[in-house]
C-alpha cells in the first residue's frame, strides 16, 4: 500500500517539455511469505509505518542471510546406497541408450 503525497511544482513552459508531476508514491506497508517445497519458511510477515521501504528491505536481506546459512551452506552426508541401487546403476550403465542419463 503507499500513501500519495502532493508534489509542489513549478509552472509549464510552451518553449521545453516538462513533466508535471503532482503525487509522489510512499510506500506504507508490506508483506511477504517465503515458501518452499518441504514447508513454509516463516509466518506471514506484515509491516505499516512510514519507513516501510527501509525494513522490507532490512527483513529481506535478513531472510536471506539466514535461509542461506542454516539451508544452503550446511553440509548434509549422504545416506549410502543399497545394493539394489548399486546394481541399478551399474546395469543401467551398460545399456547404450541409458549412458547419457548417468
Amino acid at each position: 500500500m503507499c500513501m500519495l503525497q502532493k508534489i509542489h511544482t513549478c509552472q509549464p513552459s510552451d518553449k521545453t517539455s516538462y513533466t508535471s508531476a503532482y503525487q509522489k508514491h510512499v510506500p506504507t506497508n508490506f508483506a511477504y511469505h517465503i515458501k518452499y517445497s518441504k514447508n513454509d519458511f516463516q509466518l506471514p510477515r506484515e509491516y505499516s509505518g512510514l519507513d516501510a521501504a527501509e525494513v522490507f528491505y532490512k527483513k529481506l536481506k535478513e531472510d536471506t542471510l539466514y535461509i542461506a546459512k542454516e539451508c544452503y551452506d550446511r553440509i548434509v552426508p549422504m545416506k549410502p546406497l543399497t545394493e539394489a541401487v548399486k546394481l541399478k546403476f551399474k546395469t543401467k550403465k551398460n545399456m547404450p541408450q541409458l549412458r547419457r542419463i548417468f
